[in-house]
């Protein structure tokens, strides 16, 4: 009889993001805050790149 170790559940995170929802799935549970670090990181800078297309706020 062989041992089999089973493989670790994936981990997720859903969160608002860019107008919509994004969602983040792993296979590895510990990778998922380096994982979530990425994509925010990401997802900041894409942000940031559009936001020069909205308009600005005017402050009197």
């Amino acid at each position: 009889m062989s041992s089999h170790t089973p493989a670790p559940s994936p981990a997720q995170v859903v969160f608002p993001a860019l107008g919509t929802t994004a969602v983040l799935l792993v296979t590895e549970p510990r990778a998922l805050p380096t994982a979530e670090a990425v994509l925010h990181a990401e997802l900041d800078t894409i942000d940031l790149t559009c936001s020069r297309f909205r308009p600005r706020e005017r402050r009197d």
